[in-house]
């Protein structure tokens, strides 16, 4: 409890004023997609399940966690991912980028490639985006500058 008081006085926005402990990452992820469904179900709007996730992206070892990871060795074999995750662009810059594009060009391109995704799946039908500050396990990716400024509109939904 004293651990949980400390973290919520670290927040200045009022807004977080609960701390939910778990015991690895994986069941952290698990538990907060499980936590969208819920919000999602309890709000009567029971299609909007999916889950998009980024390529090289590592997320946790649990069926929920490894199916949002994008690395394709921990779904091999595994029958994953889950039919709830969608996979967009990794944001790699020095492997992915096009001949001549800017790296901002390169995030415009990637924020462009979610959007559509979104649309081509349905708002309505996407609950989250889940995406790591720096990409570790798939390789230390740091992403373009202006990414998230980019990407970030587009997920609000």
């Amino acid at each position: 409890m004293d651990l949980a008081k400390e973290l919520i006085s670290m927040f200045t926005t009022s807004e977080m004023a609960k701390v939910f402990f778990t015991c690895s990452g994986s069941e952290a992820n698990d538990s907060q997609v499980k936590l969208v469904w819920y919000y999602n179900n309890a709000l009567g709007r029971p299609k909007k399940k999916k889950i998009i996730a980024r390529s090289q992206s590592y997320h946790g070892t649990t069926f929920i966690s490894a199916s949002l990871s994008g690395l394709l060795a921990m779904h091999q074999d595994f029958d994953l991912p889950g039919n709830f995750v969608l996979h967009t662009d990794c944001p790699h810059y020095w492997r992915f980028h096009l001949p001549g594009e800017t790296e901002e060009d390169f995030a415009s391109r990637l924020a462009n490639n979610l959007e559509n995704l979104i649309l081509k799946e349905g708002p309505e039908t996407i609950a989250a985006f889940i995406a790591e500050p720096v990409i570790g396990a798939g390789g230390v990716i740091l992403p373009p500058k202006t990414y998230f400024e980019k990407v970030v509109p587009h997920v609000i939904i």
